[in-house]
């Protein structure tokens, strides 16, 4: 559907954006600062909310649409904590993340943005309350039936240049229609 493809448009934007700021001394909380931003400008773009980007991030009022992380650590264990030694960061940021860490040439990470339209979360009195100012809340609730997109790229950080993208499938819009349509004969 329309919708479908402009959340993402708005979710492979985001994730693209992401990954070329992958470089090493970027501390990752201030990594999902940028994520949530992007989302919450193209949820803006789209007329789900409204108010300054940096409302809508400081507010929390993009984590009702984006509530999980950026991404986390690849290793030994499926969320690696750095080796073991757990070089845990002060959070530079006003925004609550779960993963603070500085990327490090060869750290391998994942960068999974996403959108959601979680009925718990958009039908509550309590979030409604709290961001009503930024969120349409009616237009929210029906798109309801949509669900959500996620798209999940693993990274390996480069000393310079690109990160390597690990993940080699069509993200392209054009490209998965094509094999949808392909599929479908």
């Amino acid at each position: 559907t329309r919708r479908q493809a402009d959340v993402y448009d708005v979710v492979l934007g985001t994730q693209k954006a992401l990954i070329a700021a992958a470089k090493p001394g970027l501390n990752s909380a201030e990594w999902q600062v940028l994520s949530m931003r992007l989302i919450a400008e193209g949820l803006r773009d789209l007329g789900l909310m409204r108010g300054s980007t940096d409302a809508l991030v400081e507010t929390g009022a993009v984590r009702l649409f984006y509530p999980h992380g950026i991404g986390h650590l690849l290793g030994l264990d499926v969320h690696d904590g750095l080796g073991g030694k757990r070089r845990k960061l002060p959070n530079p940021t006003k925004v609550p993340v779960r993963f603070v860490a500085r990327l490090e040439a060869g750290m391998a990470i994942t960068a999974e943005p996403g959108i959601y339209f979680i009925a718990a979360l958009l039908t509550s009195k309590a979030q409604r309350d709290k961001h009503k100012a930024h969120v349409d809340f009616a237009k929210a609730q029906s798109w309801l039936d949509f669900g959500g997109i996620r798209i999940e790229d693993d990274i390996v950080v480069q000393a310079k240049g690109a990160p390597l993208n690990l993940t080699d499938v069509p993200k392209e819009r054009a490209a998965i229609e094509g094999l949808r349509a392909a599929v479908r004969g």
